[in-house]
């Protein structure tokens, strides 16, 4: 049955964490105090192992599937045929072939693996704080600092093209960007370099 197999959602390995550092400063001296006292780093970890994904034959619809003229959304699923399928790490090297599955020609049933029975590429990303809070008076004080969107500036890859009947099968073709970022999770706020958001704020 082409719909059993693993959900599109399942990652069988997750880790996320948070952290906020206030710096210790035990100086009695006054201006080594003020210089390397009142910093603050904090940051977050997200890293996850691939999603699933299903390789396809879109050339098969039509034979194998009935009453199938217009219905885009109508997938049959590739036979695989066997052999090593690579890590899906990389965009420079294709980690599955063409000749790993049944031409177009000797399929004559629906695919032999269930629905997502290959992996794609890991996810990680870390963003960093980091701020100075500088005494002004008591109850007043001037924070100084910058945030560090995927600080490592980190690429992440998208699932490889799993339709056996195009011509980059098999290959990575675009990245993926964080769920969210400097500019929020809004559509159209996606950014998957690094960015580097300063700040000046007056707090009392």
């Amino acid at each position: 049955n082409s719909s059993y197999g693993n959900a599109d959602y399942d990652v069988r390995h997750s880790f996320n964490a948070n952290y906020v550092w206030t710096i210790p400063a035990p100086y009695s001296n006054h201006m080594l105090k003020s210089a390397l006292g009142g910093w603050v780093v904090g940051g977050s970890f997200m890293a996850h192992t691939g999603y699933p994904f299903s390789v396809y034959n879109s050339a098969l619809r039509s034979p194998l599937v009935k009453n199938s003229s217009g219905v885009a959304t109508v997938v049959v699923l590739a036979n695989f045929l066997g052999g090593s399928v690579g890590s899906c790490s990389s965009p420079n090297v294709a980690c599955m072939s063409t000749s790993q599955f049944a031409r177009t020609a000797q399929q004559t049933t629906p695919g032999n693996l269930e629905r997502n029975s290959f992996r794609g590429p890991g996810y990680f990303n870390t963003d960093l704080s980091i701020k100075k809070n500088i005494a002004v008076w008591e109850r007043a004080r001037l924070v100084i600092g910058a945030n560090f969107y995927n600080v490592l500036n980190h690429a992440n890859f998208d699932l490889p093209v799993s339709n056996v009947g195009l011509g980059n099968f098999g290959q990575i073709i675009n990245t993926v960007s964080p769920a969210s970022s400097a500019y929020g999770a809004f559509q159209g706020s996606a950014v998957s370099g690094r960015v580097i958001v300063t700040h000046l704020k007056f707090e009392f």
